[in-house]
């Protein structure tokens, strides 16, 4: 048998060395599928324009103050707010809000219980209707500064719009054609100016929390009606001398609050 040269004699390794190119080669590619799922993690997404869309919803105290107090004892409300941050992670965001404040109300109704059907079961429903409404309505937009760290953020905001009033009536037998009356209906320039808290925490990357704030809305000349200004003519219809002057109030609310997108 003729003998191989020695250039071309195979190069035998050690075992031992054999393992550990093998191990080296195994690590090299978990490094490298660890880097890259890695990337994948920390990738932001494309960023879009609902990212910079706040909004809120909350209750309040109306406490009338100056003229308005001599008439009114105040009462409860509701509001909407919705808002644009303009520049992303800055202070400022440019909020519109829609409210509505019940400030007088005179509920009489009677009200009667029916039972029947093959359940049973029973339903309440007004029979007479004797009841007055008085209720304010402001549509307010305007810039509002808020801190953008911190769990506690203090806020400010200065508005402008429109403020409605009115008043409705409610009269007669509920089955034979009931009166319901607008006694007064009047609008007015208006302004709200507020300051407040928030606690802010993050949720799927969007920031949210609860608020607290108060209030002024300036009606410098509003028009508005209370019970306190009706004539009955005693059939369901009234005599209305509305009243007229400033009737400003301030809001003590409490609410929730949902603010922008920040995981980028």
């Amino acid at each position: 048998m003729n003998a191989l040269p020695a250039d071309a004699m195979p190069i035998l390794m050690p075992t031992s060395d054999v393992r550990r190119v093998r191990i080296a080669a195994l690590a090299l590619l978990m490094a490298t599928r660890a880097a890259a799922g890695e990337a994948q993690i920390i990738k932001s997404r494309p960023a879009r324009f609902t990212d910079l869309l706040v909004g809120g919803l909350s209750g309040f105290v109306g406490l009338p103050v100056g003229e308005f107090q001599k008439n009114e004892d105040g009462g409860f409300g509701g509001e909407v707010m919705a808002g644009v941050q303009p520049f992303r992670g800055q202070p400022l965001v440019l909020r519109a809000n829609a409210l509505m404040f019940q400030y007088g109300r005179y509920d009489h109704d009677v009200e009667e219980e029916f039972c029947g059907g093959v359940d049973g079961e029973c339903e309440t429903e007004t029979v007479f209707y004797d009841s007055r409404h008085h209720n304010m309505f402001a549509l307010h937009v305007g810039p509002e500064v808020m801190a953008t760290h911190g769990t506690w953020r203090p806020f400010a905001f200065a508005q402008a719009g429109i403020t409605f009033f009115r008043s409705t009536s409610s009269y007669g037998n509920a089955y034979a054609d009931p009166l319901h009356l607008t006694l007064l209906s009047s609008h007015n320039m208006s302004a709200g100016y507020g300051i407040g808290i928030r606690n802010v925490s993050k949720r799927f990357g969007r920031e949210q929390g609860f608020e607290l704030s108060v209030r002024l809305i300036r009606n410098a000349r509003a028009t508005w009606a209370n019970d306190a200004v009706l004539r009955s003519r005693g059939n369901g219809t009234w005599d209305v001398t509305p009243r007229l002057g400033a009737a400003n109030v301030l809001t003590i609310q409490v609410g929730a609050w949902g603010g922008p997108y920040v995981n980028w």
